[in-house]
């Protein structure tokens, strides 16, 4: 229950699923949280990339779903992270305060060394 990659997906494909339905017709709540869609607003955006009104709703649904996805997995790597290192703390003693950054930085290269 403490997933952050399920919760925040199913939120964003409850938005999608709220907007695909009609009852956000102004496209208000989908904007306020997806924040590929505030990049794809922006005057620059629109007028070297492409603007927004030529992309088709489903890849916005699916920019949305998966900005939520990455998000929620980077919350659950630095949650696991912090967990490690707290552990690691608790075993080394309170005066080799070092050894603590650098189980810390062991850690996070460690597991982001797995993409």
């Amino acid at each position: 229950m403490k997933n952050w990659t399920l919760w925040l997906s199913l939120l964003a494909t409850a938005i999608c699923i709220l907007n695909i339905s009609g009852l956000d017709d102004k496209n208000i709540l989908l904007f306020l949280t997806s924040s590929p869609f505030w990049l794809l607003e922006t005057p620059w955006f629109s007028s070297h990339i492409i603007h927004p009104t030529s992309l088709p709703q489903s890849v916005l649904y699916i920019m949305t779903v998966s900005f939520w996805f990455i998000l929620g997995k980077l919350f659950d790597r630095l949650i696991y992270i912090v967990t490690i290192t707290k552990n690691d703390f608790h075993q080394i003693d309170g005066s080799h305060f070092h050894l603590l950054s650098l189980t810390l930085c062991a850690n996070v290269s460690r597991y982001f060394s797995t993409f």
